[in-house]
């Protein structure tokens, strides 16, 4: 949905009378259905290239490329390419030679580079780039926010649920240690996706399941806390979470032992719950972080108010639109 919001200003910075559309509500881009075998066997070469000879070719003139990857072969006879690096490619632990010369060639051929990561940021203006990286923090959605603005949803419970919850996708690459410890100390709540490889490290913790959004949000309310699980290592720390802002609108302590400072009032609202850290610290830290929240409620509503995703995206088309046309 982010990405129909995104496309349409992109796409008018290159006009062409070619370009053949199909009509989704006031856009006018035609996705085109496909595949790619991402490996780097021969044999899944031949069938990407025969794919993109019989079916794909004759879309790409005039069309506009969007990748977060540098891993999908870099077509040519594109007439627009936008690179979002959303990952520190630079630090991956496998195939690191191949990555390397793909990401290489993706920041060469970009006209536009965005990333959603402030240390990604930096390190990119350190490059020797032909085009300069632009800075889109992600944010949340207009409709998650004013559910948790509507003062009929502000209340806080009296007596404390002794709950935390986690929603999102709970992978192998989480910290699942941090939840594990919590789970010891509290109930814990898990909506959304839990992978099969998670579930048995898991054994403390109430796998809830997923919901849609709408039911999602009425199920957050009344919880101490929510958990952001990322590992404290040098791939997450270079992430901006978008699931940071939806987090930050339940105005509760977020418990994570990431250290992701670069993200408005991180340290105002993060409780840490490491190995040195005792159950009754914790509880003692959430006690003393929820009051910070509370007297920080005006600041917090500023700032998600200023990266609702809706008005992000419009501001950055325009921004582009005003650079490229």
């Amino acid at each position: 949905e982010n990405l129909k919001l995104f496309l349409p200003s992109i796409l008018r910075l290159r006009p062409s009378k070619k370009i053949k559309t199909q009509t989704q509500g006031s856009s006018n881009i035609k996705f085109v259905n496909s595949f790619y075998i991402p490996s780097d066997s021969i044999v899944a070469s031949i069938l990407n290239r025969i794919w993109y000879k019989l079916f794909l070719e004759k879309y790409v003139k005039d069309a506009f490329v969007y990748s977060f990857t540098p891993m999908i072969d870099l077509i040519e006879g594109y007439r627009f390419l936008c690179f979002d690096i959303i990952h520190n490619w630079w630090e991956m632990k496998w195939n690191q030679e191949v990555i390397s010369k793909r990401l290489n060639l993706y920041l060469e051929k970009a006209n536009v580079i965005i990333t959603d990561s402030l240390p990604i940021f930096d390190r990119l203006r350190k490059l020797s780039l032909q085009s300069m990286p632009l800075l889109l923090l992600p944010g949340l959605g207009k409709d998650w926010f004013n559910f948790f603005q509507d003062e009929s949803h502000k209340y806080k419970l009296k007596i404390t649920s002794n709950k935390l919850v986690f929603f999102g996708n709970l992978r192998s690459n989480s910290d699942l240690s941090l939840i594990n410890r919590l789970s010891e100390v509290y109930g814990v709540d898990l909506y959304g996706i839990v992978q099969d490889n998670c579930k048995s490290s898991l054994e403390n913790c109430n796998i809830v399941g997923e919901f849609s959004q709408d039911q999602l949000m009425y199920k957050l309310l009344g919880y101490d806390a929510v958990i952001l699980p990322y590992k404290n290592d040098e791939f997450s720390n270079y992430i901006s979470p978008a699931k940071y802002f939806e987090c930050l609108s339940l105005k509760i302590p977020i418990i994570s032992n990431s250290h992701l400072e670069h993200l408005p009032l991180w340290n105002d609202v993060v409780v840490r719950f490491n190995e040195k850290t005792s159950s009754t610290e914790l509880k003692k830290n959430i006690e003393i972080t929820q009051n910070a929240i509370e007297d920080k409620s005006q600041e917090i509503d500023c700032i998600l108010e200023k990266n609702i995703w809706e008005v992000k995206i419009k501001e950055h088309n325009k921004a582009l639109l005003n650079e490229f046309s």
